[in-house]
């Protein structure tokens, strides 16, 4: 396996050309794309940083599933935090 992408606690790497986690399952639809946009962003962009943040929105066709992943994602966010804001600040942080 390859290198290990942290998200939400669990860790990700590329296997046999999918995206799998530390158990070798194949994770959600709405994570692997998410994954997938971010590590191919700098493609997509005409100006690429390191010290730069893309959003979601402005990934390359990623306009008709803007809705679909802001409901993902704030899921996610809560499921996995809840209301401890220092948690995901910590999280984030790392």
């Amino acid at each position: 396996m390859g290198r290990r992408i942290a998200f939400f606690g669990k860790h990700y790497s590329f296997h046999a050309d999918r995206l799998v986690d530390d158990r070798g399952r194949v994770p959600a639809l709405a994570i692997t794309e998410l994954i997938y946009h971010y590590l191919t962003a700098p493609l997509s962009l005409s100006v690429v940083s390191e010290d730069v943040w893309y959003s979601f929105r402005e990934l390359r066709g990623a306009g008709p599933l803007t809705v679909n992943f802001a409901n993902n994602t704030h899921k996610a966010i809560t499921a996995t935090f809840g209301e401890d804001l220092s948690a995901l600040d910590r999280s984030a942080a790392k």
